[in-house]
């Protein structure tokens, strides 16, 4: 049965304006995808820079905070430069002190910023004792004090040095600058210990060069039982720090070799005691 040509005709124009309708669809809908993609690419070309300008921020604001954090440290631990010949001559000078107390005459020397005893004390206190319970020792080396006697022992004016009060000597004496605390110095022992009264290690020397007139003298130890040892062989000297209830920070140089360093000891123990100025 052969089609009528009207019905065949608007057939054909249906379907071309079905076709025409699905290309306009089409068409929209890849416009939509391409205005979507710009968008993107603005948004990323936008987003990516002010993130990163956000880190890079961040690093600068992180890095300054703790680097002056750093330098605030620095300058109240330590306050150490370059040790030179020059610096010497113009950092150190010495005095003298009366202890009111008991009239005796200390030296002193001023180390950079810090004004230090430069024999260790010898006042009589509950609490303390005289190397050997010889008072020729205490003549010599000054007396060994517990921590308790050692805190309250320095006359007015001067106190018992801190971990940080013993750190700004260490670093002045051996020119370092780093931010180990508390701070063991491998040479500042060298410089700090007394030009003689050291024993001898298997042929080395346990004298220093007293390059600060700071005159460190091996005054030995005593202990709670009423002995005594080292004489000769080590210097001791207590801190104010407290490592806890029962232990304190002290401060050490030996005969063996050019170090200054610091353990922590029961507080019961006799060590030397060496006052820092107020």
């Amino acid at each position: 049965m052969n089609e009528n040509p009207t019905e065949a005709k608007e057939k054909l124009n249906a379907e071309i304006e079905r076709l025409d309708a699905e290309n306009k669809r089409l068409t929209a809908k890849k416009e939509r995808l391409a205005a979507e993609k710009r968008r993107r690419r603005v948004f990323m070309l936008i987003t990516i820079p002010l993130i990163s300008l956000a880190l890079i921020i961040g690093i600068i604001w992180t890095v300054k905070y703790f680097t002056n954090s750093q330098t605030e440290d620095e300058n109240i631990l330590y306050e150490a430069t370059e040790k030179t010949e020059n610096q010497k001559a113009i950092a150190v000078t010495s005095g003298s002190f009366i202890d009111s107390r008991n009239n005796k005459t200390y030296k002193t020397i001023t180390i950079g910023n810090q004004t230090w005893m430069v024999q260790n004390l010898n006042y009589g206190t509950k609490g303390s004792k005289c190397y050997g319970n010889d008072e020729s020792n205490c003549q010599r080396y000054g007396r060994l004090y517990n921590w308790a006697a050692a805190t309250k022992a320095c006359p007015s004016g001067w106190h018992l040095p801190s971990n940080k009060e013993w750190e700004i000597l260490y670093r002045y004496a051996d020119g370092t600058r780093n931010t180990e605390s508390p701070y063991k110095s491998e040479t500042a022992g060298r410089y700090l210990k007394a030009k003689s009264g050291w024993n001898d290690n298997e042929g080395y020397s346990g004298n220093g060069t007293d390059d600060y007139s700071f005159s460190a003298l091996p005054g030995g130890l005593g202990n709670s039982s009423g002995g005594f040892s080292s004489l000769g062989n080590y210097g001791n000297w207590w801190s104010s720090t407290e490592y806890d209830d029962s232990r304190a920070y002290n401060r050490f140089k030996s005969y063996k070799h050019d170090k200054a360093g610091w353990e922590t000891e029961t507080k019961s123990k006799l060590f030397s005691v060496r006052c820092v100025m107020d």
